[in-house]
C-alpha cells in the first residue's frame, strides 16, 4: 500500500501524518526545513509522543491520535484509540481503530493475557519475590519491613502476601506451608 499524506488536525499548513505514522513538516521553520520527518519521543507509558509546533507553543501529541484524527476522524464520546497487535508504538493507520473503553480493555485481556502477577507490566515485583516476603512474613516479619525490602509500599506488601493480589500464587507451599 502507498503512503498517504494528510494535515494534521490543528495544524494544517504546518504539518502533516501518513499512514505509515510518520509526521512532516510542510513549511520551513527555524531549525527544521519542509518535508522533515520528525522523530518521536518514547512516553513513560510506552506510546511515541510528537512535539508540535503552532502558535507560538509546542504541544505534545500521541502519535496514534494524530493518525485516527486525521484518517478516521474525530474520536466519539467513550471511544478509545486501540493498537489491534498491542504494540503502542506500530502507529501504521491499518493497526489503529476506534473502541469503547471496555471493548479496549477486553482485546488487551485477549491479546495479552490477564495482566496479573508478572504479566502486569506495572508489577514491581517478581515471583519469587512474592514468595520471600510471604515467608518472611510467615516467620514474623511486618508488611512495612517486607515492603522495605523489595522497595514496594507496605499496602502493595500486604495485598501480595495475602493474596489479594498474586492470586495466581498458591498461599502455600508444596508441604503445605506458607
Amino acid at each position: 500500500m502507498r503512503e498517504l499524506w494528510k494535515p494534521v488536525v490543528g495544524y494544517e499548513g504546518t504539518h502533516e501524518v501518513s499512514t505509515e505514522g510518520r509526521i512532516r513538516r510542510t513549511c520551513d521553520c527555524a531549525n527544521t526545513k519542509k518535508g522533515h520527518v520528525l522523530k518521536p519521543e518514547l512516553s513513560n507509558c510506552g506510546y511515541f509522543l510528537i512535539g508540535l509546533h503552532g502558535g507560538g507553543k509546542k504541544t505534545f501529541c500521541t502519535v496514534h491520535s494524530i493518525v485516527v484524527r486525521a484518517f478516521l476522524g474525530g474520536c466519539r464520546y467513550s471511544f478509545e484509540v486501540n493498537h489491534r497487535d498491542g504494540v503502542k508504538t506500530n502507529n501504521r493507520l491499518s493497526n489503529l481503530e476506534y473502541l469503547t473503553h471496555s471493548e479496549n480493555k477486553n482485546h488487551a485481556v485477549r491479546l495479552l493475557g490477564s495482566g496479573s502477577g508478572s504479566h502486569n507490566g506495572n508489577s514491581k515485583l517478581t515471583e519469587s519475590a512474592v514468595k520471600d516476603m510471604r515467608l518472611l512474613h510467615h516467620a514474623g516479619v511486618s508488611y512495612s519491613d517486607c515492603g522495605r525490602r523489595y522497595s514496594v509500599t507496605p499496602s502493595v506488601a500486604r495485598k501480595a502476601i495475602i493474596g489479594f493480589t498474586w492470586k495466581n500464587l498458591s498461599l502455600t507451599n508444596a508441604d503445605g506451608r506458607v
